[in-house]
């Protein structure tokens, strides 16, 4: 996959032993999904029973067709603060920001 931005954060690793230069990881519009990574999780995703969708649209696919594929074999719970397309196939959909619905998940 060609990559359309060299997603350089402009940050570095906080880490003193580090200070590697930090890169995002998200797939910007334009950009596929390397093919390894995308093949990896649609087989994830044919085995999961679970699948949390956190802060995303839902939009772009293929990767929004994983989450759409555990809903109708497993559960999808989806926490965005705007509708999407899955709400209606999602077990549960919780409005909020990620990371507090990730805080309160890792603190249980």
């Amino acid at each position: 996959a060609k990559a359309v931005h060299d997603h350089l954060t402009g940050r570095v690793c906080d880490d003193p032993k580090c200070k590697g230069k930090l890169r995002d990881t998200i797939i910007n519009f334009g950009e596929g999904l390397p093919e390894k990574t995308l093949d990896a999780s649609v087989s994830h995703g044919e085995k999961a029973d679970l699948c949390m969708a956190m802060g995303s649209s839902l939009t772009v696919t293929p990767a929004a067709d994983i989450p759409e594929d555990v809903g109708s074999h497993g559960r999808l719970v989806v926490v965005n603060l705007q509708r999407t397309p899955l709400d209606g196939v999602a077990a549960m959909r919780i409005n909020a920001k990620c990371d507090e619905v990730s805080t309160m998940l890792m603190q249980k």
